[in-house]
């Protein structure tokens, strides 16, 4: 718990400013939410054994770390809650790149983006702003799409198109 609450503290800065970057307004912040209130490993194994019979019963632990929560807010409120769909994708958004930046820092190597469809969700300013943050960040993107269109400076020199169909690459374009 004290590690998943040391890396959402480490990658809070940056979401603020790559969400503020991609338009999500209204101060974004992200935050750990621990399923357990426990304050010491004794407490916490006596609340994951008072649940243990349940759990068997279950056939799935109820209660532990992997029900901790990352809640992103925006004015300090939940966005799953309070906040729009798009400012919701805005915030994965966000989150994914502070990750990104997060590991890159960590590793000395950017890892590989991959964001599936995401620019058919997204407003032209907005699809501008991400294509700018992808640049900004270094590393490589693959941004798959329906419509090139949707993807500013689909066509600049740096970047690299591939066109699928049924399964089949049908042609490269490298301008």
């Amino acid at each position: 718990m004290g590690d998943r609450a040391a890396a959402v503290e480490k990658i809070d800065v940056t979401f603020t400013v790559l969400g503020e970057a991609l338009g999500l307004d209204g101060g974004p912040s992200v935050c750990y939410r621990p399923a357990s209130q426990a304050r010491s490993v004794e407490h916490f194994a006596s609340e994951l054994a008072a649940r243990t019979d349940s759990d068997i019963d279950r056939g799935f632990t109820a209660h532990g770390p992997h029900r901790d929560e990352v809640v992103t807010l925006r004015a300090g409120r939940d966005l799953r809650i309070y906040g729009s769909q798009g400012q919701q994708r805005l915030a994965l958004l966000a989150l994914l790149l502070a990750e990104r930046k997060a590991l890159t820092e960590s590793r000395c190597s950017t890892p590989l983006m991959l964001l599936d469809d995401v620019m058919s969700e997204l407003d032209h300013s907005r699809r501008e702003a991400l294509v700018e943050v992808l640049r900004d960040g270094g590393g490589q993107s693959i941004i798959t799409t329906t419509d090139v269109e949707h993807v500013p400076g689909a066509s600049e020199r740096d970047l690299a198109r591939i066109t699928i169909a049924d399964g089949h690459v049908l042609r490269e374009v490298v301008a």
